[in-house]
């Protein structure tokens, strides 16, 4: 639960008092990704969308529905 004691980031209530923290890791380690906007580390972005994201193409390929 968000208090004033705590931020909001990537989906997660951080206490303020490792925010700083949190945030520097967050900005040089991890990215969003563009489809399901969930915090992704960077080096492993490729294997996420080919593995996370395998489906909704196969699915959006045979069907013309996405599943996500």
């Amino acid at each position: 639960m968000y208090s004033a004691l705590s931020h909001f980031c990537s989906k997660r209530d951080v206490p303020a008092a490792d925010f700083s923290l949190h945030e520097a890791h967050c900005l040089r380690f991890l990215t969003l990704c563009p489809e399901c906007d969930e915090p992704v580390a960077q080096k492993d972005m490729k294997d996420h969308q080919t593995e996370a994201h395998k489906q909704v193409r196969n699915a959006t390929h045979s069907s013309g529905v996405s599943f996500k």
